[in-house]
């Protein structure tokens, strides 16, 4: 068995495994980004969907929008809130990689301090959702596979 199957086989799901022979061929970039998008959007369909992730945008949202001088742990309390939120839709899993992407999210844009409008932050919260998805289902499973065989660093 050639060594590249040992790393295909750790991919499950739709369009994951002609994404990784694509991604150590010499095809087109686009054309890898266009595989890799249509596998993410088969992923969120068949179990990685949120539906509370606009919810968990506005929750984000309002802890980032709070006075300067207030004593409240806003990170903290945005934990709570968000680990609630899990408990009530355990039935997506997705929900998870959501709320991993909220606190990750909270943390850079506090860090930044740059005002931001609510659809902005939702923007970047769907754009951290999809990071953690594609790193989950690809990117974690056949990294080493990925820069032995094409000779690519991380």
């Amino acid at each position: 068995m050639p060594d590249g199957d040992v790393f295909e086989r750790k991919l499950h799901g739709k369009g994951w495994r002609k994404a990784f022979r694509a991604a150590l061929g010499k095809s087109d970039f686009n054309d890898l980004v266009w595989l890799l998008n249509n596998a993410k959007d088969e992923a969120i369909r068949k179990g990685f969907d949120c539906p509370a992730l606009d919810e968990i945008g506005d929750l984000v949202y309002e802890s980032l929008n709070k006075p300067l001088f207030d004593a409240t742990d806003f990170y903290y309390q945005l934990t709570l809130n968000l680990d609630a939120l899990a408990i009530s839709q355990t039935a997506f899993p997705g929900t998870r990689l959501a709320i991993e992407a909220a606190k990750r999210l909270y943390a850079h844009l506090n860090a930044e301090m740059t005002p931001l409008q609510r659809d902005q932050v939702k923007r970047k919260l769907r754009q951290e959702f999809t990071t953690r998805i594609l790193d989950k289902e690809f990117f974690s499973k056949v990294r080493e596979g990925l820069m032995e065989k094409s000779g690519r660093n991380y």
